[in-house]
């Protein structure tokens, strides 16, 4: 049986995100406890693989945080919601982002409400391909990531995917294997 809002707008299922309570590697660093938000952090610049290349993948790789008041995500119910744009066309992709298991994270309804001045917080790391949430073609672009939850937008990185260059070879070495490699 199929979960309403499993899929993103380009049919893709949705997979889940990595939850874990540790920083891996490239998490970002948690701002304070006093600080309430979504923070993520891709890559800066990706590199597309060479074609020639069999069984090359092409991830984007994302990791964040977030540390949240608990009765924001009873105001505001649902999964994170990963939006993706486009710059050159402008064009935005959502997607509902679950939880490994397939379950949302949404608070389950409790028979005692839940006091708004309660200083209860949760936070949690978290990580995810954008690939598995998003269709995207193997071209040079460039593109900004938000991550929405429990009412609050994340930081709006930017990500930079280049195409894949042959690498060159100094002017001295191709000298060097042009005398050393005479035919």
């Amino acid at each position: 049986m199929k979960q309403a809002g499993t899929t993103s707008k380009d049919g893709l299922p949705g997979r889940a995100t990595q939850e874990t309570g540790e920083a891996s590697h490239g998490s970002p660093p948690e701002p304070g406890v006093s600080w309430r938000g979504v923070i993520v952090r891709p890559p800066a610049r990706l590199v597309l693989p060479d074609g020639t290349e069999p069984h090359a993948r092409f991830d984007i790789p994302v990791r964040g945080f977030y540390l949240v008041n608990v009765s924001d995500t009873y105001r505001h119910p649902g999964p994170k919601v990963l939006v993706f744009t486009d710059l050159e066309s402008g064009e935005e992709s959502r997607a509902d982002m679950f939880r490994q298991g397939g379950e949302p994270l949404v608070p389950q309804v409790r028979a005692d409400p839940v006091d708004p001045a309660s200083p209860q917080a949760m936070r949690n790391f978290f990580s995810f391909n954008v690939r598995d949430y998003v269709r995207l073609p193997l071209r040079p672009a460039r593109y900004r990531l938000q991550v929405l939850f429990a009412g609050y937008t994340s930081n709006a990185p930017e990500i930079e995917v280049v195409q894949y260059e042959q690498p060159t070879w100094p002017r001295r070495w191709r000298m060097w294997a042009a005398l050393r490699y005479k035919a």
